[in-house]
């Protein structure tokens, strides 16, 4: 915009007779300037707030992203059988989430460890019930041999077939 000038012609006069005229003029120059150095600070600080906010928003979104890269790791290594992993989550306000899931992976290690002690303790059950079962077995069935061998009548030896 170009300079411009405001000029005004003002008759000075007194006690009603005429002295001359005045003339008041400005140029619009200063206030031009002043117009664009305000526009030029308006922009200048409007990109440094944006590029601010770009930086606390990538450093947050950064931050975020770590913590629950964490998370996703501790969820992947309980997936695939490692229960003894803890997460270490070295912020209050994500210690809360840590905790729990500490605690979820401590519950599935404990429920693991005793569903593996009762079937132990089921295995051992079944040994000892098929020992103690087999060795009556295995002396009626010698028995039933013996007296095989021997001189039997006939009903005898169909009493002998029902065991066999």
């Amino acid at each position: 915009m170009a300079d411009a000038r405001f000029d005004h012609l003002i008759p000075l006069s007194l006690f009603g007779s005429p002295l001359g005229n005045l003339l008041v003029g400005h140029s619009t120059r200063f206030y031009l300037d002043a117009y664009h150095e305000a526009f030029t600070r308006s922009i200048l600080i409007a990109f440094l707030e944006l590029s601010l906010s770009a930086l606390l928003l990538w450093l947050i979104h950064h931050w975020l992203s770590r913590q629950f890269a964490r998370i996703i790791q501790q969820a992947h290594a309980i997936a695939n059988g490692d229960y003894q992993r803890r997460l270490v989550i070295d912020d209050s306000q994500y210690d809360e989430l840590g905790q729990t899931f500490n605690q979820m992976a401590e519950n599935i290690e404990q429920r693991i460890l005793a569903l593996q002690h009762a079937n132990e303790v089921k295995l051992q059950f079944l040994a000892t019930i098929s020992h103690e079962l087999r060795t009556p077995l295995n002396a009626i069935l010698g028995f039933t041999q013996l007296l095989g061998s021997e001189q039997l009548t006939e009903t005898q030896k169909s009493d002998l077939t029902y065991i066999e």
